[in-house]
């Protein structure tokens, strides 16, 4: 009799634990959530839609350089400061990488 009910005790404990076992791994899941669009495409847009004026500032800004030195060549898509190219491409990226710029002097 005493060796049915440690069974039985036994039994409750594993069917327990399974139990346990199964609520702790199914509430561990994690859930979908809805992936946002893709902003590449708004960045990508707006890396394009900058003008020549803002690129000159941005130059001259983090450059220290003035306005009147820096030129652009439309032939070659390049902007000449100081006998130095860069290209308008360049210049493209990294100033919409430019945190700091952008959050002290705006867009």
């Amino acid at each position: 009799m005493k060796n049915k009910s440690i069974l039985k005790l036994s039994l409750m404990k594993v069917a327990f634990m399974l139990i346990l076992a199964i609520v702790v791994g199914s509430s561990c899941k994690k859930t979908e959530q809805p992936v946002a669009e893709n902003t590449n495409t708004e960045v990508k847009t707006e890396i394009n839609s900058v003008s020549n004026e803002s690129l000159i500032k941005f130059l001259s800004i983090t450059l220290n350089v003035d306005k009147k030195e820096i030129s652009y060549d439309s032939a070659i898509n390049e902007f000449i400061i100081r006998g130095h190219k860069f290209t308008r491409d360049q210049v493209k990226s990294d100033y919409s990488s430019a945190n700091v710029y952008q959050s002290t002097f705006g867009k």
